[in-house]
Formats: C-alpha cells, structure tokens, sequence
C-alpha cells in the first residue's frame, strides 16, 4: 500500500509540474485589450501554392516545345538591325548561326518613367562571334620575360598564370590584381570552379586554392612533364562538377581542390588539351595522335574517329562544335551528337605548322593560332580558310573566349588585351521613320523542339541509364516533333506531336546502331536496354520512356488505372501498335489497330497486378514494325479514379486549406520555359520541361480555390504578351460565347471565374531577375497593367482586380501605382529567442519598400512567400506562427506560407505548414489590437534558487510573446512561447464563458482543447507550442 501512494504522488507531482500547479515553472499574466494598434483590416493568411500533383504519371505526353525566352538591351543598331554586348547580356547569348531565326519578337523604347512597344515581327538571321571593345589592361610586370600560359574563370572573374609564378586576377568590374604564388615554379595551366583554383606547373606538380589566395601542393606528376591542361567539367544532370589535370605519359587525374587522384587511361600519349562537347561528352587528346572519351569523366575509351598520325594540341566547343587542332596543320571538327570529320585547309596557309590555340567565336567563325604567330580565320564553319585577323593584333601567343562574352589576348611581350563579344539580330517588318538605339529592349520567344536520327549520329554519346520521365527511342529509329494533333485549335493546340519513323536499310547503307541501345530524345544520352524493359525482336521501333511515379505522391492501394492517347500512322507498318508496361511487376500490354491517317483517339483500361508504388519501376512503350511513321499525342496515364482536363482526386477530396487567399505560383503565366497561354490548355497536358507540379490549368487551379472558399492570386511574369493578357482577362470575366469564355465552360466554370471570385489579385513579377535596373522594373510593372486595364473586357471587373508589384526595388522605394507590393519572407534561423525574432522582423521591414499613401494611411505590404531555410533543424509551430504574426497588422495585411501538393507530407495535413495556417485561421477583417500588457512574470523555483537576479533578465528578454487581434464581436489572442523549457500562461480580459481555447506543442499537434468557461485559470505553454483564444466565434 505504501508502494502505491508513493508511486500515486510521483504521478500526481508530474501532472502538476506539466500544469504549473506547483509553480515550478515560468509564468506570466497578461490583460488583453480591446483597443487598436492601427486602421489596417487585415486581408488574412493563405498559402503560396507552388505545386499541384500531375494526374499525367508520363512526362511531356503531350510533346510540346520547350519555349526560350530572352530579353535583351540593345548596344546599337539599326532599322532593322539590333546589336548587343554579350557581356551585358542578362539572357545567355548562344553561339550558334540563326539560331533565333524564326523566333518572333518584340521591341521596346524606354523612358524613366515609361515603356512603348515600337515594333514586333519575325526575327530573319541571327550572327554571334563579332568582336568589339579592344583595351589593352593595366598591369604591372615583375619581370621583364613574363610569359602568359593560361585563362581560367569563375564566377565573374578571370584569372591568367604563367612563368615565374605569375598569377593574376582580372575582376570584371575591377583593377587587375597581382596575387601571390608562395611556389617559385612557372605555371603552365589552370581551371577554375565552383570549389576553388587548381594550377599546373612545368615539372608536374598540381597546386590547389580556395580563392587564388593561398595555394597548396597536392599532387605530383610524373617529373620532368609539364601539365598541359586542366579543364574544370560541370557535366549537365550531375550536381557537382570536378576538375580533370593531365600529367606525364599515361596519366590523367581526376578530382577537386581538396584531393586529385590518378585514373586508369587508355592512352599512352601524354594529355594535351581536355575539352566538354556541347553533347556532354569529354575528350582528352595525346601528343602521339590518339584521343580518348569518357561520358562521366572517370570511364575512357580510345576514340577511333580521330584517330591521326599527328600530335593533337588543342580542342575547344561551342556553338554545338567541336574543334580540334594538332601538329602539322592538323584539323578535325565533330558536331554535338555528329560524326567527326577531317578539315584539309589549304598547304599554303599551314604550311605544316602547328596548331597551338583556338577559339570557337560562334559555330561558323573559328580562329587557330600557329606556333609560328599566324592566325587562321574560318567563317563558314571550318570549310574555307584565311589569314584574315579578326583581331588585328600581332605577336599574339594565348587567348581565350569565355561564356560570358570576354576575350582575353596573350601577347610574347606580356601584355594582355581585353575585347568582348557582340552579336546581331536582323528582324522584319523593319522600323519605319527611325533606327534601334542604345537601351532598346528586344523580347524573344523561340520553340524549341527536339529531333532525332539514330542512322545518322555518332554511336559516341553520354552512356548512362535514363532518368525518369525522359523519352526515348530505339536504334535504327528517328524522332521528330510534327503538328499537333489539335493544331489551330486555341486552348488545346500544344505545339507538336511526336512522329516515331523507321526505314529499313538499303542493302549498301552503313550498319544501323542495334534496337537494343536506347537514344534519349532530349539529352543526348545512350543507354543499353535495362533490363526491366526488354526489347521485344520481331519490332523495328520503339518509344519508351521510364515513369517518374514520384508523380504519385502517394502508393495506390487499387490496381485499376487508364491510358489514352492520340494516334496515327503513315507508311507500311505491319500489324498492330504494341502498347506494354514493363518493369519490376508482370508485363501489361495491349494491341492498338489503327486504320486510315487520320488523327484517331484511343482509350484503354488496365487492370496492373496490383496498385502502384512510388519505388516501383514502370516503363510504357509503344512499338510498330515495318517501314513507316506512328504519330502520337496527348499521351495521358494515371489512376482511373482521374481524367485527363480534370483536377487530381486529392484535391478534390473535401480538406480544407485554412487560405483567405491562394497565390497560384503552380499556373505559369507568362513564364521562361512555357509557350504562350500555356495555362489555357487542359488539365494534365504537361509541360515540355517535365516539372509538371507548376505547369497547370488556370481553370483547375481557380476551382480548388473557389472549393476553398478563398480568394485567387494570379502571378503574371515578364513573358507574357499583350495579346496574351488580353486572352487571360476574357477568360476570367469574357462572354460565355467567346473563345476563351468557352474555354472556361470547359474547365469547370459556371459563369465567369469573376462571378466566382468578389476579389482577384494579379501580381507582375520578374521571375528570373532579368530586368536590370529600378526604372525598367516599373516600366515593365505599368506596362503589364496598361495592357491588361486595355482589354475589352476589363471595365466590368476593374473594382474586383487589384495589383500587386512584386519587382525588388535596389534604391528601397516603390516605383507604381499598383495596388500592392509583395515580398518574401526566409528565416534562416529558429525563433527561440526575442533576439531571434526581432532580427527576422527588422530584416523583413527593411527589406519593404517606402510606400505611398492611401486614404491617409500607408499602403501595407504583402508577404507573397514565407518559407523557412534552416540547417538539420526542425521548422517548429512557433517557428511558422511567429512568421506570420511577427508584422501583420502593423506593416502587413496578409501572409501567404508556401506549400506544395505534390508532396505527400501536405498533402497528409502532417506538415507543420498546414498547422499553422489553422492555428491562424479566421484573421481576415480584423485588426491588430495593442499587445496584452504584461501584469507580473516570474521564473522558474529553481531558477530563482540557482540565481537570485535573474529575474531583470527574463523581463528584458522575453520567453513569451502574445498577440491580439479582434473587431467589433471577435477577439482572437495567440500565446507563442519561444523557449525550450515549458511556460505557464494567465490571461485577462476576456469572457471566459464565450471564448474557445486551443493548446498546441511545438509540431502542431493539438494537446487540448475547448470552452474556456471557469475550467482554466492557467494554460501551460510546452516548448515551441502555441496557445489560441476565440472569443466570439
């Protein structure tokens, strides 16, 4: 019995420790008022939702192009004409001859306080490689047999090695700078990356730094062999790059900064020069004549195609070439996924010379340098040759081009000149009555569509296994992007289809790359077959692509789903269409007759083994044999509780998001990489970039809203037109007759979306960053509103619209009149101090623009984004409440938090996200209140026992933070405790017997909660937790 009291009163001491009861605990008391801290009715909380799930588990079903947009400011120009600087350029500047040719555009004439479009049309040839800007650089020689051996950049700044040690930085905004090299050697080669430096010297030794400040030694070569070449390879999908370093004969080290080691090498030869192809692939040449190639850097094969009795010396790539220069007048160029060739320019110009640099200017304008000082200039892309200088420089013995547009020329006497790059547009209809002048702005939109032809590319490509979600095609197959199946029609035309050819070979024709080896259509990858998804022999043609079940979100449980499909085919195909599923479960297949050419819609129920998960591994394919074409589009597979047009099932099932207000981040309009009105096309079309969570239907996204009872914010970025705009408000508020009202009725609308909706936010951004300065930022922000405030049907809602600028202002003021601004809120930091709360709060009210008056009242903020970028730590309730209370009321009016649906944690309402929007649900129309007084706080027993003067501290670092908002009937009070020891909480000023209490721990789960009434005096605040009081709702 004695046992059992004991353990009764431990029990008991426990219970009253969590309640505060013994008082052992820190505690405060608080009165509420019901007085206002300001005028500002808040617009509420609600979520930036930055993705939705894909019903569409196939990526890019519906074979459209990927869109390039760019913007460019013009250096000079003409009426049809219009130059730029690469190095001003804040788009990338390809290389490669008309490659914006086709591509429509748009001209704009600026002012401070204006923009105007001046012109629009096709542009008709496209010419890079043009070189400008020559300046001799101001640098002081230590030595007067200084000579310069190599460039290096990163990041904006170049660096140049060379003899004695000479080291140099070359900012490009910045004085050149000497640098100190604590080695006496002579460099001969450096790369630059990400992680550091790496620099190579005449006795094959390798040197390492963080930032060219203070260099180590980390490898040595074989002695007595300089390092000819190290080259830095940011291989495309892998997240980090590495740096390549050739030694003595045989050797070739691979590494980063911190560590190189030596790999196993094919060659003999001693490594010259390395190079990245624009198809990813990477080569190393020898001086005996040999190359050697390696997708993944580590892996080398001999290169048989180039083969030479000559020593190779230099390579370099651009403009989708490769060139490759060697002793002798050598000279060999290889295209991106093309077979490489011989070049024979004429003996007359060689003169067996050897070939010693080069620079690619644009994929017809080469430059060779010879060891004897002359240059050799090609402006068809290596097919004829001169000695023409397009430098008009002499006694020239290094030079380099980087990405950025900067040339850098090494002269025998030290000196280092520096010129750039320009290029030229040629554009119709031509200005009439004037000519294109410094600042004009230059829009581009140019389509992009991938093809492919096995029979004619070099079996020496990238070998690794296909990502998810990527097409591709079998050997002896090609792809091209043909008409859309519902081309012409608005809203539904996507931009192309996919045509899948065979042509069975001549008896004469070269042998074709075997079925069994898979081309990626868009990468420029070869795999062999995996071996889940085996080649069926008795077909000649194959499409078949991995399926990203990411796209999932979550395991299905039943094994029913559907696969539709637009189809045709042109030619002598023998059979039926074959249509399977392989992979890591049984085959599921199906046989498709299609007669006739015309385009032809199939639809088919599959019945899998069982329900889906997210680690399966599922391949669709389709298959023909015979000689001829199989089209096909919108390619559409999923659950069979889902359709293609329609919003996913899990968005549809009834939660409730707690959002006043949804920013529609997941509907591009207007954004890099989509084509125009993209977000008009139907549900699940998918997007050719394959991020399919932000590529969605306007329609689909407005009916969650609507079913949220909340208010829509649509997001509008730097690409979208003015014949675009025009169509977006028709179909918000447009006749149910028109074009786009129909369009609407399609999407699930009854009546407008703006009958729907009593307010909509429009907010103009800048995505990219692209725009320069502060006035074409507001230009661009009016332009955008001018063009929407013109469309006919705009009049009838402008009292329902209202604009927000969310442009980042450098001078910190706000330039338009747009209703708004919006910024975003990071916290890189827990909140589990007032100190740590006040520095997120001060940084966020720094970063608000100074703002204009309205009704005699600033014009508040609006937080668009908080999202939370802490290290290896967990996001805390306290942490997502406090960001959103920490300012609203004062300087802001409506708080959105980020979530994404596609993520199966928010979907799952476990997200601490999704907590926190409920804790703080209902603030719309009310105010902020002034902050409950502090009546008496004390701190813990034992803190006072352990030390007595303690108690000034906690009063001047709070623990405890409360908030009160309310109108004329409602009073909302949050408690927020920022510590990580529990706290008790009294409050005062309330009707207990008409006000709720909620009680939440720090991960938002709901530890109780209530009538108030007379049953709580006191509320204990565990670490990181919340409490809530309603009164009056």
């Amino acid at each position: 019995m004695a046992i059992l009291l004991v353990i009764a009163a431990v029990v008991l001491s426990i219970v009253w420790q969590a309640a505060g009861i013994l008082g052992s605990r820190p505690a405060s008391l608080v009165r509420v008022s019901d007085k206002a801290a300001s005028q500002l009715a808040l617009a509420g909380t609600g979520i930036n939702l930055t993705g939705m799930p894909s019903t569409n588990l196939v990526t890019d079903g519906s074979f459209s192009p990927l869109t390039h947009h760019a913007h460019y400011f013009a250096n000079d120009g003409r009426p049809d004409e219009f130059r730029i600087k690469m190095t001003e350029a804040r788009s990338h500047v390809p290389l490669t001859k008309d490659y914006y040719a086709g591509a429509s555009f748009s001209l704009f004439r600026e002012s401070l306080s204006e923009m105007t479009l001046i012109n629009s049309g096709r542009i008709t040839g496209y010419e890079a490689g043009i070189v400008s800007g020559k300046r001799e650089l101001s640098i002081l020689l230590e030595s007067a047999n200084l000579r310069w051996s190599d460039f290096a950049e990163s990041g904006g700044t170049v660096y140049a090695c060379g003899t004695e040690g000479a080291l140099i930085k070359l900012p490009r905004d910045g004085a050149p700078e000497q640098m100190a090299f604590r080695f006496s050697v002579d460099l001969t080669a450096i790369a630059a990356g990400p992680g550091g430096l790496l620099a190579g010297d005449s006795d094959g030794k390798l040197y390492a730094s963080t930032d060219g400040s203070y260099w180590n030694l980390i490898t040595q070569a074989s002695p007595g062999y300089a390092v000819r070449s190290i080259e830095y390879m940011d291989l495309p999908d892998y997240e980090n790059g590495f740096f390549l370093a050739s030694g003595g004969p045989g050797e070739l080290f691979f590494g980063h900064p911190w560590g190189m080691e030596q790999l196993s090498f094919p060659l003999d030869d001693q490594v010259t020069a390395l190079v990245k192809a624009g198809d990813g692939i990477l080569y190393a040449l020898g001086n005996q004549g040999n190359v050697a190639s390696s997708s993944n850097g580590i892996q080398w094969q001999i290169e048989e195609s180039l083969q030479s009795e000559e020593a190779w010396l230099a390579a370099k790539a651009g403009g989708g070439v490769t060139l490759f220069t060697g002793g002798r007048g050598e000279l060999a160029i290889k295209p991106d996924k093309g077979a490489a060739r011989f070049l024979d320019p004429e003996e007359s110009l060689t003169e067996s010379a050897d070939l010693t640099e080069i620079m690619v200017m644009s994929s017809d304008k080469f430059v060779v340098l010879a060891a004897d000082g002359r240059l050799l200039y090609s402006k068809d892309g290596g097919k004829s040759w001169s000695l023409e200088n397009p430098f008009d420089e002499s006694r020239l013995e290094r030079f380099a081009l980087f990405p950025s547009g900067d040339i850098f020329l090494a002269k025998r006497d030290g000196t280092i000149i520096q010129a750039e790059l320009t290029a030229q547009f040629r554009f119709e209809p031509a200005l009439e009555g004037g000519s294109v002048v410094s600042g004009d702005l230059m829009t581009l939109r140019l389509p992009e569509s991938p093809k492919l032809n096995t029979q004619e590319i070099s079996y020496v490509l990238r070998e690794e296994a296909l990502p998810a979600g990527e097409w591709a095609l079998s050997g002896g197959a090609s792809f091209v992007t043909s008409d859309d199946a519902r081309e012409g029609k608005e809203g539904y035309d996507s931009g192309g289809s996919c045509a899948l050819s065979y042509k069975k070979p001549e008896e004469d024709q070269d042998e074709l790359p075997p079925k069994e080896v898979l081309f990626s259509v868009r990468q420029g990858i070869s795999t062999m077959t995996p071996v889940n998804n085996p080649d069926r022999s008795y077909l000649d043609a194959r499409l078949t692509q991995k399926l990203d079940l990411s796209r999932l979100v979550v395991s299905d449980t039943l094994p029913f789903y559907r696969l539709e499909f637009d189809v045709r085919v042109t030619g002598q195909i023998d059979g039926p269409i074959e249509v399977w599923f392989a992979g890591s479960l049984p085959t599921v297949s199906e046989s498709v007759k299609i007669q006739g050419g015309a385009w032809q819609h199939r639809r088919i129920t599959l019945l899998f083994p069982r329900g889906l998960k997210l680690d399966d591994e599922v391949w669709i394919n389709f298959g023909f044999a015979g000689s001829g074409t199989l089209y096909l589009d919108n390619v559409w597979f999923g659950r069979n509780d889902d359709a293609p047009g329609a919003l996913s099932g899990f968005l549809t099932e009834g939660k409730s998001a707690h959002a006043d207000v949804i920013r529609l981040d997941s509907v591009p309009i207007g954004r890099q990489g989509y084509g125009e009105e993209f977000w008009s096309l139907p549900e699940g079309t998918g997007s050719a970039g394959g991020d399919d969570t932000r590529a969605h239907n306007l329609g689909a996204a407005l009916q969650y809203v609507e079913a949220q009872g909340a208010s829509p914010w649509l997001v509008v970025d730097l690409h979208a037109t003015s014949g675009e705009l025009a169509h977006l408000v028709e179909y918000l508020a447009g006749s149910p007759l028109s074009a786009y009202g129909k369009l609407r009725s399609r999407d699930g609308a009854i009546g407008r979306w703006t009958d729907a909706f009593s307010l909509i936010y429009i907010e103009l951004t800048d995505g990219d960053g692209i725009l320069p300065n502060d006035a074409s930022r507001a230009n661009y922000v009016h332009w955008i509103m001018d063009q929407i405030k013109a469309a006919p049907d705009f009049q009838g809602i402008r009292n329902q619209v209202f604009f927000i600028d969310s442009m980042q202002y450098d001078d910190g003021r706000s330039h338009t009149t747009a209703d708004y601004h919006a910024g975003d809120l990071r916290l890189g930091q827990p909140l589990d101090s007032e100190e740590a709360f006040e520095e997120t709060l001060n940084d966020w009210i720094n970063s608000i623009p100074r703002r204009s008056m309205s009704g005699g009242v600033l014009v508040p903020e609006l937080i668009r984004s908080v999202a939370f970028d802490y290290d290896n730590e967990p996001v805390r309730l306290v942490d997502a409440v406090g960001a959103v209370l920490a300012d609203l009321g004062n300087n802001t009016a409506l708080v959105l938090m980020d979530v994404n649906f596609a993520e199966s944690v928010f979907l799952s309402n476990k997200d601490i996200t999704g907590n926190a929007l409920y804790t703080v649900r209902d603030l719309s129309g009310l105010q902020l209140l002034e902050e409950p007084a502090l009546i008496r706080t004390s701190q813990a027993a034992k803190d006072q026992l352990e030390d007595p003067g303690r108690e000034t501290e906690i009063e001047s670092s709070r623990r405890v933070l409360f908030y009160a908002f309310g109108s004329r009937d409602v009073t909302l009070v949050f408690a927020l405790n920022l510590d990580r020891s529990a706290h008790v909480v009294s409050i005062q000023g309330l009707n207990q017997q008409e006000s709720r209490f909620e009680l939440y721990d720090h991960r938002g789960n709901t530890i109780t909660e209530g009538s108030w009434g007379r049953k709580h005096d006191e509320f204990t605040l565990l670490p990181g937790g919340v409490l809530v009081l309603r009164q009056g709702e």
